[in-house]
């Protein structure tokens, strides 16, 4: 059985456009905490169009888990000497969990 993990951002294109729509002197850098500083959490970030890029990022994820179990069965069967019956059988499922 194999196993896939990842929690990635889903948000690419919105962290994109809000870092593009913040003014140059902005340093974008000091908004990083957004839990604890009031001017970087979403209610008082000094942009009422885009969100804290930083934000975005920590909650727009995406959790995704997959689990995939594959194997393998084999007969081969020989009942006299010039004949052979070979029956090769293959098992796949895959769960995905978004």
């Amino acid at each position: 059985m194999r196993k896939n993990r990842s929690n990635i951002t889903g948000n690419n294109a919105g962290i994109y456009d809000a870092v593009l729509q913040s003014p140059g002197h902005i340093p974008l850098t000091s908004y990083k905490d957004w839990k604890t500083d009031p001017f970087a959490n979403p209610n008082g970030y000094y942009n009422a169009y885009y969100n804290n890029p930083y934000f975005l990022a920590e909650n727009n994820r995406l959790n995704t888990r997959n689990d995939y179990l594959m194997g393998n069965f084999q007969v081969d069967f020989k009942p006299v000497n010039m004949v052979r019956f070979y029956g090769p059988c293959r098992y796949d499922y895959s769960k995905s969990i978004i």
